[in-house]
């Protein structure tokens, strides 16, 4: 196979998302194959050829290789678009942001999906501020010591999208109020912004609305 890379996730953003904003901000070509539950269930979560591991998403790379496991398909398609940063130090420390983003979008659906009780979800969202405090914080010290406006510099990388799409998701399932959330984090609230109207990206997200 040679081609375009194929994104196969269900018809909602959830871990699928930042990898469509990946490639929707690098004007880079990719099919969005998009499925129902239905479909996974009896097409896909069994057919090891196509679903290797079970789960979703799967990437279909331009050569004909799946690979599963969202942040390895996030990490290698931010290779390839040119958005894992210019260095090692910068790789690292954006795969740090990336790990963290990871924990707190997964606090965060913990709390939507699971089937706990109203009491322990409300203690599940105080551990999600706490994680968010910790990690927030010390990202505003990332983006002093890189120069900004972004976390590892002038330039957009995968780190500031992945925040981005974490921050939307909690607006997205109402667990937090965002725009309060970052009053303490002004640095983080820029990028937010900035990242949400760069060209590409905010018409992804307006065509998505329609």
């Amino acid at each position: 196979m040679s081609g375009k890379p194929q994104l196969l996730y269900f018809e909602l953003s959830g871990r699928g998302e930042v990898i469509r904003l990946l490639y929707k901000h690098a004007g880079a070509d990719f099919e969005d194959k998009r499925i129902s539950f239905q479909d996974y269930g009896q097409n896909y979560k069994t057919n090891a050829e196509e679903c290797p591991l079970a789960f979703l998403p799967v990437l279909t790379t331009s050569c004909g290789k799946k690979i599963s496991q969202t942040t390895a398909i996030i990490r290698y398609v931010a290779n390839e678009l040119k958005l894992f940063g210019k260095n090692n130090v910068e790789q690292a420390l954006i795969d740090l942001t990336i790990v963290s983003n990871k924990e707190l979008s997964d606090k965060a659906i913990d709390i939507v999906f699971s089937q706990k009780s109203d009491e322990e979800k409300a203690k599940l969202k105080e551990s999600l501020k706490t994680a968010i405090d910790k990690y927030f914080t010390y990202f505003e010290k990332l983006v002093k010591e890189n120069g900004g406006p972004f976390l590892v510099g002038s330039e957009i990388t995968v780190g500031d999208i992945y925040l981005t799409d974490c921050l939307n998701g909690l607006t997205e399932y109402k667990i937090l109020d965002v725009q309060q959330l970052l009053e303490k984090y002004p640095l983080l609230k820029d990028i937010y912004e900035k990242v949400l109207q760069s060209d590409n990206i905010k018409r992804y997200l307006e065509n998505q609305k329609k």
